[in-house]
């Protein structure tokens, strides 16, 4: 079963920081091919079976814990590589977003490994209330978890990262690591 929500984009929403293009959750992925690619950011989330990201030539393979952070205009295709292949994902915009992902050192689409994929997944499955809600405020609330979303991505890709340095230094240098 897919499901997936994509919200009615304002200029009240084309002024936030951050907002809600679309939201996909318990989605079973098809094959997409965009050699032009896509007009607005997006976070694939795998949570079953394998895919393959395929940006510039370049093939990496998608598997759970894993998401596809895929930025506007760029060429890319996926595809499953397992029988089934699910994802929660979204769609996401703003004025910012270019300058927060330039500053966050992720500055290019790909495939980053998630430390604790539970917590992007809770928000993402929050979203298609807010999305589906008649509440003037949904845009608001919509952004303010599109924040939530891209902090916790942040803080969990980049502490994942850390961590790992610390233990391959620790190990270098015969240093125990306690987490």
């Amino acid at each position: 079963m897919s499901n997936m929500i994509l919200s009615l984009i304002t200029a009240f929403e084309m002024r936030l920081p951050f907002f809600l293009v679309g939201v996909g959750w318990q989605y079973e992925q098809m094959p997409i091919n965009r050699p032009s690619g896509y007009p607005r950011f997006q976070w694939l989330q795998c949570y079953e079976g394998k895919g393959e990201l395929i940006i510039n030539d370049k093939r990496t393979t998608v598997r759970p814990n894993q998401g596809m952070l895929l930025f506007p205009n760029e060429a890319h295709a996926y595809h499953a590589t397992s029988e089934r292949w699910m994802m929660d994902w979204i769609e996401f915009d703003g004025i910012h977003l270019q300058d927060f992902f330039v500053r966050a050192g992720l500055n290019q689409s790909g495939v980053y490994t998630l430390s604790q994929p539970h917590i992007v997944m809770k928000n993402i499955r929050a979203l298609p209330y807010l999305a589906s809600a008649h509440d003037p405020l949904q845009s608001i609330e919509s952004s303010k978890i599109v924040y939530t979303i891209l902090l916790d991505l942040l803080k969990i890709y980049i502490g994942g990262k850390r961590r790992q340095s610390i233990r391959t230094i620790c190990k270098a240098h015969g240093g125990v690591y306690v987490h």
